[in-house]
């Protein structure tokens, strides 16, 4: 009888301890599940305002567009505003710009559907699309290292968002101290990897853990939108995105993209 109440005393704790550590699992995976649906929720939230943006911005950027073509014309006339060319060319180079941006936003997202869509060479892709970036950024200087490579990657326009906004965060942050932007291209088994590094300030510990899952304010204003739709972007074609402070100083931003 002592034999028995003993066994049956362990075997309802151990059911018992199951049990509990069973409910904890799922308790641990419901709370998971409702944080990434928020996230995802975030997310959806932002691109139907960036849409939104991209249309109310078009009827301004146009207009713009039109008043520094006016503005051109009437130089051929007036010789006084000769020493305004520089200005009226940049403007219109930055229109140009805007408008590049407006039409990838414009674009629908099944452009990139399928394990092969948008399929191109890495390392041409990658200097094509660092010459189009310096449109919106002239001044910036950059240290270029991309190696040949016959790699192929797929989805380059997810990826080419996603490098858009590392960029541009590269460049607000080298240019209060006119630092340069290394961007450089690396082809590992089954993996192109490039990374871009500024030398501004450098990322806290703590506020790494936050980038790219929660909207932060930064020094620049920024509230981190991008980069939680970098990472979200990432998560969706089967790319890492891992963000840095290296010792050196600066902020390393490695992006991995599976090869096609």
């Amino acid at each position: 009888m002592w034999a028995n109440f003993a066994l049956s005393a362990a075997l309802i704790t151990w059911f018992v301890g199951r049990m509990s550590s069973t409910l904890r699992d799922r308790d641990a995976q419901l709370a998971r599940a409702r944080e990434q649906q928020l996230r995802n929720d975030r997310i959806v939230a932002l691109g139907t305002q960036a849409a939104s943006a991209a249309h109310e911005i078009g009827t301004p950027l146009a207009t713009i567009a039109v008043i520094a073509g006016e503005l051109r014309h009437e130089m051929d006339r007036d010789p006084s505003l000769v020493a305004f060319r520089d200005d009226i060319a940049a403007i219109e180079t930055q229109i140009a710009a805007c408008k590049t941006s407006l039409d990838r936003l414009g674009k629908h997202a099944s452009a990139d559907a399928g394990p092969n869509a948008s399929a191109l060479q890495v390392d041409a892709w990658l200097a094509r699309f660092i010459e189009g970036w310096r449109l919106r950024h002239p001044a910036a200087r950059l240290d270029l290292a991309i190696p040949r490579s016959g790699a192929v990657i797929a989805n380059t326009s997810a990826v080419g968002q996603i490098l858009l906004t590392l960029l541009d965060n590269a460049a607000r942050a080298a240019a209060p101290g006119d630092t340069g932007i290394a961007v450089s291209l690396a082809v590992d088994v089954g993996f192109a990897t490039i990374e871009v590094r500024d030398r501004g300030p450098g990322i806290s510990a703590e506020l790494l853990k936050r980038l790219g899952h929660d909207q932060v304010a930064s020094q620049n204003g920024g509230q981190g939108m991008g980069l939680m739709l970098a990472f979200a972007t990432a998560r969706q074609i089967g790319a890492t995105l891992r963000l840095s402070s290296p010792a050196a100083g600066g902020t390393l931003a490695a992006l991995s993209v599976p090869l096609a």
